[in-house]
C-alpha cells in the first residue's frame, strides 16, 4: 500500500512538472538559489572581516600617532 501511495505522489509530481512552464519545480533552480544564498553570506562575512580589519588598522595608526606626538 505504501508503494502505491508513493507512486501516486511521484505521478502527480511528474504531471505537475509538465505544466511548470516557469521552471519553478526544477531542482537545478533550487540548487542555484542555495548557491546564491551561500555566496551572498560569504561576501557579507568577507565585508565584515574587512571592516574589522580597517577599524583595527585605524586604531593602531591613531595609537602610534599619539605615542610619537608625546615623545616630541
Amino acid at each position: 500500500m505504501k508503494n502505491i501511495i508513493e507512486s501516486i505522489g511521484y505521478f502527480i509530481e511528474g504531471a505537475a512538472r509538465i505544466f511548470d512552464f516557469a521552471g519553478v519545480m526544477s531542482e537545478d533552480n533550487l540548487h542555484e538559489t542555495h548557491d546564491g544564498t551561500a555566496i551572498n553570506k560569504d561576501w557579507k562575512a568577507v565585508r565584515s572581516d574587512f571592516r574589522i580589519s580597517k577599524n583595527n588598522m585605524s586604531e593602531g595608526i591613531n595609537d602610534f600617532k599619539k605615542k610619537t606626538n608625546k615623545k616630541n
